[in-house]
């Protein structure tokens, strides 16, 4: 009797010993198929615990004992499929919520089998930013799952180890922020930042470089450019900058009777503004969290909010961005704003190199700032550009001819007038030579002269 219990102790726990169990991996708001094969089709069920996922019997789908979670998002293959043993489960639209062990459940009228598929979902990289604020460079992502890694390289290098961290979105996928101290900012640096998941091979690239440079009214500016992206060049001018810590609030000069800045809750008023100024406004908040927040304006007058905390302090800069050239090299579509058109020349199309000319010192000295992306790489290069002496060259080599050319014309001006006035000049006269005629008589006869008897002339 013992014997016999025994081996029906064994025969109930057999299934679970020759189960199979597989693990995959599914993507974050994508279709996913969980596999599962059996001989045994009357009857099936998938669990994810004792949730009941889906279930299938007397030749169709019966739904009534589904779990709310899973309604409208799963199905089974068609009945000839099912018929020839596949039994998988299409679950739509995957979710983090989704992760876990789920049970595959066949049966026939006498025989049972089952098999587990344990699920893991994944958010991959898609975009990664990197931004400079005072003395701290920023690289984040967000809407990623699970904790990406995160790599630094610096030139110079970094003294101090960067420090990262993550907030979980409502979709329960993670905005990842890594901050590297860079101490006092220099003139020249590169850093580079790259983020990929751990499962995944692929490193997601952000860059960002700046150079100072000083020059006349022509400079070439790199961007970096292959065949299989595209890039926006712009030229950026801050508007405004707010510290909350210290309540510090600057102003550019040529915008303090257009911009009203309300601290309390981040409202920014724009009015009388020109034709020029309605373009982009990028208002870029740093917290625990970077926020950018764009806004295009179509008219002269427009009000929104830059993103503020109420817990923390917080740093805001409002950037009015001009795009002066934007080029896809797929389409090969190339767009020059119009004011610029005769100012900048795309020379090379595989480096990206941008060439500027005829610059105005005071309108063109700030800052411009090359955006180029690929799948997998993003690059941020800010030059700035201090304009000296402009145009010196093409000045001088036009008022020095033009002051030689007016010396020479005063001076033989000069020489003409003299030669002129010397005509009027009395020479003296000459006693051996006899007295001039006068031109006016040169025709007329000479007359004897009378006298009378007392030798007076008579006329």
């Amino acid at each position: 009797m013992k014997l016999a219990t025994r081996t029906l102790n064994f025969l109930a726990i057999l299934p679970l010993i020759l189960s199979k169990e597989i693990a995959i991996t599914c993507f974050y708001s994508e279709d996913c198929v969980l596999p599962c094969q059996s001989t045994y089709h009357n009857i099936i069920h998938w669990y994810k615990g004792l949730k009941a996922v889906h279930s299938f019997y007397q030749g169709k789908d019966q739904l009534s004992y589904q779990d709310k979670e899973y309604k409208g998002r799963t199905s089974l293959p068609i009945p000839s499929k099912i018929s020839e043993g596949n039994v998988s489960l299409l679950l739509k639209h995957t979710g983090i919520q989704d992760e876990g062990k789920y049970k595959c459940y066949a049966a026939s009228d006498t025989l049972n089998e089952e098999n587990f598929v344990d699920v893991s979902v994944e958010a991959p990289v898609k975009s990664v930013d990197i931004t400079i604020r005072n003395d701290t460079v920023t690289c984040s992502t967000t809407g990623v799952y699970p904790e990406p890694t995160v790599l630094w390289s610096s030139d110079p290098p970094a003294k101090n180890p960067p420090y990262t961290y993550h907030n979980k979105t409502d979709e329960r996928l993670l905005a990842v922020t890594s901050e590297l101290k860079i101490g006092s900012t220099n003139d020249v640096y590169t850093y580079n930042c790259s983020i990929k998941n751990t499962n995944d091979k692929t490193l997601y690239t952000a860059s960002l470089k700046q150079q100072e440079i000083s020059v006349e009214d022509e400079v070439i500016l790199p961007c970096p450019f292959t065949k299989n992206n595209s890039f926006i060049f712009t030229f950026s001018t801050t508007v405004l900058s707010y510290d909350s810590k210290n309540s510090k609030q600057q102003i550019h000069d040529e915008w303090k009777d257009k911009v009203n800045f309300s601290p309390e809750d981040g409202t920014v008023q724009l009015h009388n503004l020109n034709r020029d100024q309605m373009l982009t406004y990028t208002c870029k908040t740093t917290t625990a969290q970077y926020i950018t927040t764009k806004q295009i304006l179509q008219g002269n007058e427009d009000t929104f909010k830059c993103p503020v905390t109420k817990d923390q302090y917080y740093n805001i800069t409002l950037v009015f961005d001009t795009t002066v050239l934007d080029y896809d090299s797929q389409t090969l579509k190339k767009t020059i704003l119009d004011k610029w058109t005769k100012k900048i020349t795309f020379p090379s199309e595989d480096s990206g190199a941008v060439q500027l000319s005829d610059l105005n010192q005071k309108q063109h000295s700030g800052t411009y700032t090359c955006e180029s992306s690929t799948a997998h790489t993003r690059y941020i290069i800010h030059t700035k550009v201090t304009l000296k002496g402009v145009r010196a060259h093409a000045t001088l080599a036009i008022v020095i001819p033009l002051l030689l050319a007016t010396f020479v014309t005063i001076m033989v001006i000069i020489y003409v007038k003299k030669k002129e006035l010397s005509c009027y000049k009395k020479k003296p006269a000459d006693i051996n030579s006899p007295p001039k005629t006068n031109p006016e008589n040169e025709n007329l006869t000479a007359q004897p002269i009378s006298k009378d008897s007392n030798g007076t002339q008579v006329m």
